[in-house]
Formats: structure tokens, sequence, C-alpha cells
């Protein structure tokens, strides 16, 4: 009896397929590892869902790193320069208020920082540039 035999004859089926040897928990080797990282994933949500309770002021500072990173590709301390660049003042209205990122809302392309007024009015008239007109025609009428 050859080695390769003798080791078959010894290896008990797996129950998920037959004609495969069981490797851990009764289960052939491919079958283990789907049930590994459906294990593992479901840990690690559990995890991070833990740790977001635990730490909230830590979680909402990722949040906005990841946020800006990802929707204006700059960073937190980017963002920070330009806030004291622009002296905490918006760059339309000028007023001292807390500002937002002002991106086209097309291209996605980070422009400044501006307050949140303004930001919803450049964004009107980004989407119709007949809306200034048509809102200068309203108030001269009324």
């Amino acid at each position: 009896m050859n080695n390769k035999s003798y080791l078959a004859a010894y290896k008990t089926p797996s129950i998920c397929h037959p004609e495969k040897p069981a490797i851990s928990y009764g289960l052939c080797g491919s079958c283990r590892q789907k049930r590994d990282a459906h294990k593992y994933r479901e840990t690690k949500r559990l995890w991070a869902e833990r740790f977001r309770l635990k730490y909230p002021e830590i979680n909402k500072k990722r949040q906005i790193e990841c946020k800006l990173k990802s929707n204006y590709g700059i960073t937190t301390k980017q963002r920070d320069e330009m806030i004291e660049q622009q002296k905490h003042r918006c760059l339309i209205c000028n007023r001292e208020k807390p500002l937002v990122c002002d991106h086209n809302h097309i291209t996605l392309k980070y422009r400044r920082m501006i307050c949140y007024r303004c930001n919803l009015q450049t964004r009107y008239i980004e989407s119709d540039p007949e809306y200034f007109p048509k809102i200068r025609k309203y108030l001269n009428e009324h």
C-alpha cells in the first residue's frame, strides 16, 4: 500500500462535500475558508460598532477626515489652513460664520471654504444660471 492511499483511507469525508476530506469542524478546505471569512467580517463589524459607541469623539473626527478626503481630496489640516488664510470669513459675503467646503456639484472639484448660506446659493445658481435674475425680478415685483 502506497503512502497516499494509506492516508486517504484514514481521512474522514467532509460534511459539506463527502468526496473531499474534512479539514476541521467536519468541513472541507474551501467551505472552512468561507466560514472563517464570514466570521472575520462579522467580528470586525461588531468591533467597529463597539469602538464607535465607546469613543464617539474619535469616530466623529475620523468620519470628517474620511469625508473630506473622499469627497474633496483634502485633509483636515489643509481645510484648517484655508480657514486661517481666509481669517474665518466667507469669501462671498465676508461674514465670520462657520465655513463649509464649496465644490462644483457637476465636476465635484473642490473650490474654497464659504458659509453654508452662500454655498446653497452658489449651488442653485450653478445648476440654473437663470436663477439669480429670476430672484431679482421677483423681489422687484413684490
